[in-house]
């Protein structure tokens, strides 16, 4: 990730929500799935950042959360978390992930091992993305999971409103 390059610009957050949900909306259909999106109105409706990218670390992370979950919901939750920033929750009623897994489920190629996982192959590249993306924007990403009961993954990146063109207070 040191030789990507972020694009700073204004993006309306309504707009990448839509695309986010409109790519991954079939695949939540087709396993039967909720797929919601919560947003806090105390958001800007505008932002400055790398949209793409924020497009990129949504889609994996609500990709992961539709493919590891058979029966339930998929909720996306945007909101004010502290001064200056802005979180993405996404929590899934899925398969979950063992406390040993936690600490290395973001390194690039991993994947826990078992037989539900098999049925759900991808590349292991997702997460670690997700976490290069995120360092990079000047935030951060948290996990809470347990087996059989589903995932909370929240990313929290610095907020900058396109009004001030400087740090949200």
């Amino acid at each position: 990730a040191s030789t990507l390059r972020l694009d700073n610009r204004p993006f309306k957050l309504n707009d990448l929500l839509n695309t986010v949900e409109s790519q991954l909306n079939v695949l939540a259909q087709a396993k039967d799935l909720d797929l919601s999106f919560i947003v806090d109105e105390k958001l800007p409706a505008s932002m400055l950042g790398d949209e793409s990218r924020l497009q990129q670390i949504l889609t994996n992370l609500v990709g992961n959360a539709i493919k590891f979950t058979n029966i339930g919901s998929v909720v996306v939750h945007l909101y004010r978390s502290q001064p200056g920033y802005w979180s993405v929750k996404v929590t899934d009623t899925g398969i979950g992930i063992p406390a040993e897994a936690h600490e290395y489920i973001f390194e690039p190629f991993s994947q826990i091992d078992g037989s539900l996982t098999r049925q759900n192959s991808g590349t292991g590249l997702g997460l670690s993305i997700v976490r290069q993306l995120t360092d990079l924007m000047g935030g951060y990403v948290t996990l809470v999971s347990e087996p059989e009961r589903g995932s909370e993954f929240t990313v929290t990146l610095p907020l900058v409103s396109t009004k001030k063109r400087e740090m949200y207070e």
